[in-house]
């Protein structure tokens, strides 16, 4: 799950700054915007939901 996060924001999608790496498109957001905060709770949230969802599982 990690992997594919840190795939995702490497090669498709990242912020404009020069860490974007091979990012085939950016965000319009700084990182200094607002409505970054809000995707990192997003982004935290599924974090959670899918830890959350791999323990049921192993559990059964």
């Amino acid at each position: 799950m990690h992997f594919a996060n840190d795939v995702l924001a490497i090669l498709f999608v990242s912020l404009p700054d020069p860490a974007s790496g091979l990012a085939l498109s950016t965000y319009p957001l700084t990182t200094d915007d607002a409505g970054l905060l809000s995707l990192i709770r997003i982004g935290l949230a599924m974090i959670g939901v899918g830890w959350l969802t791999c323990r049921a599982v192993l559990r059964m």
